[in-house]
């Protein structure tokens, strides 16, 4: 038996040096080890973050993570869409919308990002985003720099920034447009001189075709053959009244494919349309000045209607024309969509309904040279027909800095592609030019300067009177117009940025993607154009972030004047200082359609004292106005040692401008009530051209004065007298002698008395400003507004503080008297108290404030509703900080 027992235990034994994870025969799958993280950090499952590990394509480990952006661009992938950008939600929630990967090697810094709001500026001409959405490759050394940039400018996939998402975010898309473009400089003669060279591209790409066939001009867009292509004839020059288009005749030339042929037809319009205003003379047909239609000035028209010929490729019209004329043109086209199981057939307009699409409006595609009146420029217009495919602009820019001389310049090139949409349509292209120069020379103790500069009238990077893109479907678009959202998409190359903030002047907010037509013309920070002197991105004069200037707020209204008081240049003499005007163009360094020299002299016999003399000598290209300017100022900078200083400048300029610069405020709606009080509407103000022929005043004192510490004193005036100067100008008009005056006065005070750890602060404000024509016999603008305000501080801690802010007081009340207008005439009573904490922990900074604030206002007007209102807050604001 025992024999036995010893041959099973050999066996057993054999079988185990045999195999030595005999144990894994087991039908037991295992025993979980103990955990304990006595000296190991705490580690689970990843739950909410999705924590994996990642490998590139080739199947090498990278990291354990999560995923960020993904894009991917097939040719062809048909049927399926061909461009795929991915965002992950964690590119949202702990991202917050941008990556960057950094490296160096050999003295070269190199930087990529990813961002859905990175600002990105090339030269002023080319290229200035405020927001790309895209990505972004940056590499610098000593003395070079490069940039490039590529985005999906049509479908950038744009996040809410104000929520948090649970999932990833993925638009798919088989057509749209890109944007790339690069921008490389470099320094010269130890660092004296910098050139340098951009290209940037806007295509459109169908991602059905090949590779080969998606080229930087772009492809014509599918399913928009068009059955009917409109040419419409205006006045170029509609304010002037006189001498617009006069248009003999117009015939197309249509190339159609038959067969392997293409033959040449013919067509002559189906239908002419003919505005209200429109003149019929013996052999043609005259379109001047405008019309009524409500309250909108209309352009007079004349306007033809050419049906296509199936399978045309190429379309080309032929019109004599004479005068100021504007030619502008649009197509028709139907398309076929799906609305649940049913298709429906869609027929482009020209000017959509509220809630109707899409529409297609016309673009310019020829202006006359000038503003001719007397049929001198009567010949054969030629253009051809496209749909925008493509844009490219390319140019050099240089800057020199030897031997006090400062040079400063650039030239670019600017091409717009078009193409008949359909797949083998003919190609046609425009091209335009622009450039500036300027330069400066000290020598002590004069400084001359020039600077000359051209803007073409077909320049394009913005959308003002330009091609489109268009799109049979919807996209998410960055602008609207008039409350219209539609399908003709605009990608500005500059942008319009008056106020130099985080948003474009015409920007939809990005959390709004789901409701475009909420949209209201003005940003997070409202439309305040002006100096922003710390470079904060927002306003100095709103510095609370909301859609209130603060010169119209208690308490801050202490520390700002209304624009009124701003003093500046006002080169396009329009009333407004240049750099508080909101015009809604881009922001180029010269208008467009602009061509011109500026040449100055200053002298400088003392260190605060200057005198300058220049000419300014512009004219449009196109459009026909002029702007000739000579001037002269003398500027003074004293300062007082410890006691203040004087600033004053007085300017006297003789100006004949012709060219109208319209603005845009934020204009307060006056009516009472609490909410009319904050209802600000972004106003459209006409340049009335009333330096026609001028000889204008202007300047601005200051006086700030410390008498004793702690106590500041600060008066100051601002003034502008037009004399308007009886004349008869060349295209018909005339001006009688008249007087515009402006004055301005601000006289304010401050104290600050601080007694341990009790801090107050008395201030009293009053200005004073008018406006009054000569012709009217009384002013039309008459108001003083009297500010006086107690704060006082108590500080509690270190970090908390309890503050109260009195503006007005039963005695002594917040007025503000309305001259012209008595209703609008009112006392104010505003106060305020809150407690205030400032916290630092592990790296952030945390304010928080709780409080109650009441405001009384009392209108003089019977029918005007006052203000009495009470409310309580909490508010708490978190940044990163240092840590304490």
């Amino acid at each position: 038996m025992w024999k036995k027992c010893f041959l099973a235990l050999i066996s057993i034994t054999l079988v185990g040096l045999g195999y030595r994870t005999a144990y894994s025969q087991l039908i037991n799958r295992g025993l979980k080890s103990y955990i304990n993280y006595g000296w190991t950090d705490f580690q689970n499952y990843p739950e909410n973050q999705p924590v994996f590990p990642k490998f590139d394509y080739l199947g090498n480990f990278l990291l354990k993570g999560f995923d960020v952006f993904t894009w991917e661009e097939y040719r062809t992938l048909s049927p399926n869409e061909g461009s795929v950008i991915v965002k992950g939600r964690m590119f949202q929630d702990w991202l917050r919308r941008l990556v960057i990967a950094n490296d160096t090697f050999g003295g070269v810094g190199v930087r990529f990002a990813i961002g859905g709001g990175m600002r990105t500026t090339f030269t002023p001409l080319t290229l200035d985003l405020t927001r790309l959405n895209g990505v972004r490759f940056d590499l610098a050394s000593d003395r070079h720099q490069f940039t490039a940039i590529y985005s999906r400018v049509s479908d950038p996939l744009k996040l809410d920034y104000k929520q948090s998402f649970s999932k990833d975010w993925v638009v798919r898309k088989n057509e749209g447009v890109f944007l790339l473009g690069g921008h490389w400089e470099s320094k010269f003669l130890r660092d004296h001189f910098t050139i340098g060279a951009t290209f940037v591209n806007m295509y459109r790409f169908d991602s059905l075709l090949k590779l080969r066939d998606n080229s930087l001009r772009g492809v014509a867009i599918r399913n928009a053959i068009p059955d009917t292509i409109v040419v419409r004839f205006t006045d170029d020059s509609p304010e002037d009244g006189i001498g617009g288009a006069a248009v003999y005749n117009i015939c197309a030339v249509a190339q159609v494919q038959a067969g392997d042929k293409v033959i040449s037809m013919r067509i002559e319009p189906e239908k002419i349309l003919k505005s209200p205003g429109v003149i019929t003379h013996r052999n043609y047909l005259e379109a001047s000045g405008q019309y009524h239609v409500g309250i909108l000035e209309v352009p007079v028209s004349i306007t033809y209607y050419f049906p296509m010929p199936k399978n045309t490729v190429q379309v080309e019209f032929k019109a004599l024309v004479a005068n100021d004329y504007r030619i502008s043109i649009r197509q028709s086209h139907h398309f076929t969509i799906i609305e649940g199981s049913k298709e429906k057939t869609v027929t482009v307009s020209e000017v959509p309904l509220r809630g109707e699409w899409p529409y297609y409006p016309f673009f310019v595609i020829r202006r006359a040279k000038g503003n001719v009146r007397d049929m001198s420029n009567k010949g054969f217009v030629r253009f051809s027909y496209g749909m925008l495919t493509g844009l490219t602009t390319m140019g050099l820019n240089m800057e020199l800095n030897l031997i006090g001389f400062h040079l400063k310049g650039e030239y670019n090139r600017n091409f717009c592609y078009f193409q008949y949409p359909v797949k083998k349509g003919d190609r046609s292209k425009w091209t335009d030019a622009a450039y500036f120069l300027t330069v400066t020379k000290d020598i002590n103790p004069f400084m001359v300067g020039a600077e000359i500069f051209s803007i073409g009238s077909k320049y394009n990077t913005y959308h003002q009177n330009g091609p489109f893109w268009y799109f049979n479907d919807e996209r998410q678009i960055p602008w609207q117009y008039r409350g219209i959202t539609g399908y003709n998409n605009r990608y500005p190359l500059v942008d319009d940025n008056d106020d130099n903030d985080i948003w474009p002047d015409n920007w939809v907010d990005e959390w709004n993607i789901y409701t475009p037509d909420s949209f209201i013309r003005q940003d997070a920070a409202g439309i305040f154009p002006g100096l922003d002197k710390n470079k904060d991105q927002f306003p100095d004069y709103n510095v609370n972030n909301n859609n209130i200037p603060d010169w119209d707020e208690p308490f801050l209204q202490y520390f700002v004047d209304p624009v009124e008081f701003q003093y500046g240049a006002d080169y396009n003499n329009n009333f407004i200082v240049d750099a508080f005007e909101d015009d809604l163009l881009p922001q180029y360094p010269y208008y467009k359609d602009e061509k011109g020299q500026h040449f100055f002299v200053t002298f400088r016999p003392l260190s605060y004292l200057k005198f300058t003399t220049g000419s300014v000598d512009i004219h449009q290209i196109a459009g026909g106005g002029i702007n000739k300017m000579t001037y002269g100022t003398i500027n003074i900078d004293y300062r007082v040692r410890g006691r203040g200083k004087i600033w004053f400048e007085h300017k006297v300029k003789r100006v004949r401008d012709n060219i109208p610069n319209d603005w845009w405020e934020f204009v307060l709606q006056e009516g009472g009530g609490a909410v009319g009080r904050a209802n600000y509407i972004h106003t459209r103000f006409r340049d009335r051209l009333v330096m026609k022929n001028s000889l204008v005043h202007r300047g601005y004192l200051e006086v700030k004065y410390h008498p004793i510490r702690d106590l500041n004193i600060i008066n100051s005036v601002r003034y502008e007298f037009n004399s308007m100067l009886a004349s008869e100008f060349s295209d018909g008009t005339s001006q009688p002698e008249d007087k515009i005056d402006f004055i301005g006065l601000v006289c304010k005070a401050d104290y600050k008395f601080q007694y341990k750890n009790f801090t107050i602060m008395p201030r009293i404000k009053n200005y004073w400003y008018r406006w009054s024509r000569k012709s009217l016999n009384k002013p039309y603008v008459n108001k003083n507004v009297l500010i006086p305000i107690l704060r006082a501080d108590y500080r509690v801690t270190r970090n908390t503080f309890i503050k109260l802010g009195m503006q007005g007081f039963p005695l002594l009340k917040n007025r503000v008297w309305n001259w012209v207008n008595k209703d609008y005439s009112y006392k104010e009573q505003d106060f305020i108290i809150l407690v205030n904490n400032i916290t630092y922990y592990q790296g952030y900074k945390v304010a928080w404030e709780i409080g109650w604030q009441h405001t009384y206002r009392d209108y003089e007007g019977p029918g005007l509703g006052d203000d009495n209102f009470s409310k309580f807050f909490i508010r708490v604001h978190s940044g990163v900080s240092a840590i304490y």
